[in-house]
């Protein structure tokens, strides 16, 4: 009796775990709607920030369009697509606003809330140098969680996994100790 109590525990974390990620993950499995710094330019532009349902691929598309299936179908579109294995970290916060500072990159609209920045590519500590997508996304809009939760849900990346799993509890935790100071529970 303890032994099946103890696997339907299991079985309901799993199940609670797998809904969660569901909710992190559908605004980007859906599409959504960001402001993305093109450095030619050196001005935001409006963009469809997406994934496709394995979470393989990070596209940046012109409008918010279908991502499975062939790619041939959206080649005409010019879309950047990411590589998910590819994507290093993501930085929100002062430290995004500290970065966006280093690369000159300023907007009146661009504040620790709204400063989102992705590194991707070659480690930077292999002497190589990481390429960076600077986004401006909206107010309570939190693409680095639903970055991170698509990260921790792709297949093979256990240590990528724990990362983000680690990332999005701090950030649970944040949240909820935020929620309680601002109704006065703790100080």
């Amino acid at each position: 009796a303890a032994a099946a109590a103890a696997t339907m525990m299991q079985v309901a974390e799993r199940v609670i775990a797998t809904w969660h990620t569901h909710l992190q993950t559908r605004g980007l499995r859906e599409g959504e709607q960001v402001q993305i710094y093109n450095p030619e330019e050196e001005h935001f532009e409006t963009k469809w920030l997406k994934t496709d349902s394995g979470f393989n691929f990070l596209y940046v598309l012109p409008e918010n369009l279908p991502v499975e299936g062939a790619a041939s179908k959206l080649r005409s579109y010019n879309p950047f697509i990411l590589h998910a294995e590819r994507i290093i970290c993501v930085h929100v916060g002062d430290e995004a606003m500290l970065l966006c500072e280093q690369a000159g990159i300023s907007d009146e609209n661009l504040t620790e809330e709204s400063a989102c920045v992705i590194h991707y590519g070659a480690e930077p500590t292999n002497g190589n140098t990481c390429k960076t997508v600077v986004l401006l996304v909206k107010d309570g809009q939190r693409i680095d969680v639903s970055i991170l939760a698509c990260m921790a849900a792709m297949p093979l990346r256990r240590a990528q996994r724990e990362t983000a799993a680690r990332v999005i509890q701090s950030f649970v935790k944040r949240k909820i100790k935020r929620r309680q100071q601002d109704q006065g529970v703790i100080s």
